[in-house]
């Protein structure tokens, strides 16, 4: 496959089997397979048979620079440090809920005019 080939593919907002079977150079079963792992990861489109561009990026774990003509500049946080999530405010007291009992009416009490 050409660069030009891969960039037209590329350009392109989906993937089909038969797009992941050039890319790939994998039968056509194997790529089927490829897109339900893919699917299974992440489903953008929620079209049987075609996958993102980016869901296919992601899977793979590429660099995305690859696929793109020109120049990119792609950037990626600095900060590998993940915060956690602050606590929410724990309450001592439960406030009651109040009930009321309400009679049931049977078909036989209802007034006909």
């Amino acid at each position: 496959m050409t660069l030009k080939e891969r960039e037209q593919l590329f350009a392109k907002d989906y993937l089909t089997i038969k797009d992941i079977e050039l890319l790939l150079g994998v039968s056509y079963s194997t790529a089927g397979e490829i897109v339900r792992n893919i699917r299974r990861k992440s489903d953008r489109l929620g079209i049987q048979g075609m996958v993102h561009v980016q869901d296919y990026i992601d899977y793979f774990n590429l660099d995305i620079t690859r696929y793109l003509a020109g120049n990119v500049t792609v950037v990626k946080s600095a900060c590998s440090v993940v915060e956690p999530p602050k606590e929410l405010p724990k309450h001592d007291t439960v406030n009651p809920v109040q009930t009321q009992d309400i009679p049931l009416l049977r078909s036989s009490q209802y007034i006909r005019g």
